[in-house]
């Protein structure tokens, strides 16, 4: 495991909130323990739980409170639930750094008038003859698009991969790689299913599944970062 992937477990974070209506705020306080390493940039996520009626998605802005003047830094909500247009619970990501015995400081607090902080989104491009592209500043990579029903059962190596093909971000049509698949058993995929289940600025999220006969799956989920040069 890379080291700062101990990030969230070794950092000793706290998370405090003010539930009021107007003024509704929630900090996340980051500390390093350890005083081994310098954790280097990475997402970070954090479940939130909104006051009722208080707070929609678009009403949100992310501070870094350790530098001054504070700073608007770019975020990223999923998993969101809502009720009646105003947020219950997202999970709120974010990329940080971390240096030995250091802190960090951020505040995700309700402000409607504010401007975020912008970059090019992770997106899905449009599909072309079954395979579309997941984008990211740094990386990209080909997979299978579509929903897909064979009346035939197909062995495991006829059937598209997950991951197809991938580039890097300084050169995003120098594609590299041809994946594959092989399989032990006998048994044929009856379907393929795929599915984007999160994009947005830091993240995206692409389900991949594979139907076999007897009811049998095998499901792929490709996370891809912004500023990541890997998945």
């Amino acid at each position: 495991m890379h080291p700062a992937r101990l990030l969230l477990v070794l950092l000793g974070a706290t998370i405090g909130f003010l539930a009021t209506a107007a003024d509704w705020h929630q900090e996340f306080h980051l500390r390093d323990y350890m005083r081994i390493y310098n954790f280097p940039e990475e997402l970070i996520s954090y479940p939130v739980t909104f006051p009722p009626k208080t707070v929609r998605s678009n009403q949100l802005q992310l501070l870094a409170r350790h530098v001054d003047p504070p700073q608007s830094v770019p975020f990223q909500l999923s998993e969101v639930q809502t009720k009646d247009g105003f947020l219950i619970r997202a999970v709120v990501s974010f990329r940080s750094d971390l240096p030995k015995g250091g802190t960090r400081t951020f505040r995700l607090q309700h402000a409607p008038d504010a401007k975020n902080a912008a970059i090019s989104k992770v997106s899905l491009l449009p599909p072309a003859d079954g395979v579309t592209v997941l984008a990211a500043n740094r990386l990209r990579i080909k997979v299978p698009a579509g929903n897909r029903f064979y009346s035939e059962p197909k062995p495991m190596a006829e059937v598209s991969a997950p991951l197809l093909a991938m580039a890097r971000g300084e050169n995003p049509d120098d594609w590299c790689l041809a994946g594959s698949l092989r399989t032990g058993s006998a048994l044929g995929v009856v379907a393929l299913n795929t599915k984007l289940l999160e994009t947005g600025p830091l993240f995206a999220k692409y389900r991949i599944e594979y139907v076999f006969e007897k009811g049998l799956q095998y499901i792929v989920v490709l996370t891809l970062r912004h500023d990541e040069r890997y998945m």
